[in-house]
């Protein structure tokens, strides 16, 4: 076993995004937050979308500043909304920026996804209503019409490539 590894976590929040390296020397663990950066949310395409484009280019930011130390990392890891996801389109086209959980469309359908499903339903799952419905305007009920994809990650994921 190594006496010292290095591991970076990325924390993607609503308001802010962050770097932090975790150094674990033998039973000593210490974090470092290496690099703070605001998360964008925007309207565009009919709704309130993350900017993954920004997301990217900031975690990257996050860990160059790690490389640029020469700190060798054994692992990356990411922490983002669960409710949100991007989908990877079939034809390997550019995936497009995901509907963020705060657009207004959720608050719109969420009385109708507790009449329809109750409360104890959707929260006795630890489900957040926002997964029934994502934010996507083409989602009915009984209803699928979903973007076609093969994959679809949480934006943390997607953006780190994994």
């Amino acid at each position: 076993m190594k006496a010292c590894s290095h591991h970076a976590a990325i924390d993607l929040g609503a308001e802010s995004g962050r770097v932090i390296l975790g150094k674990l020397e033998g039973e000593k663990i210490s974090i470092e937050e290496i690099h703070r950066f605001p998360n964008r949310m925007r309207e565009k395409d009919g709704g309130l979308r993350w900017d993954l484009r920004h997301l990217e280019a900031e975690i990257l930011a996050g860990l160059k500043k790690i490389g640029d130390r020469k700190i060798p990392l054994d692992s990356v890891s990411t922490d983002s909304w669960g409710v949100d996801y991007v989908f990877l389109p079939e034809d390997g086209s550019p995936a497009k920026d995901p509907f963020c959980y705060r657009d207004g469309r959720n608050e719109r359908v969420y009385p109708k996804v507790v009449e329809r499903l109750g409360r104890e339903r959707i929260f006795g799952r630890c489900l957040g209503w926002t997964q029934f419905d994502s934010g996507r305007k083409r989602t009915r009920f009984g209803k699928r019409s979903l973007p076609r994809s093969k994959f679809f990650y949480q934006p943390g994921e997607f953006v780190l490539g994994l």
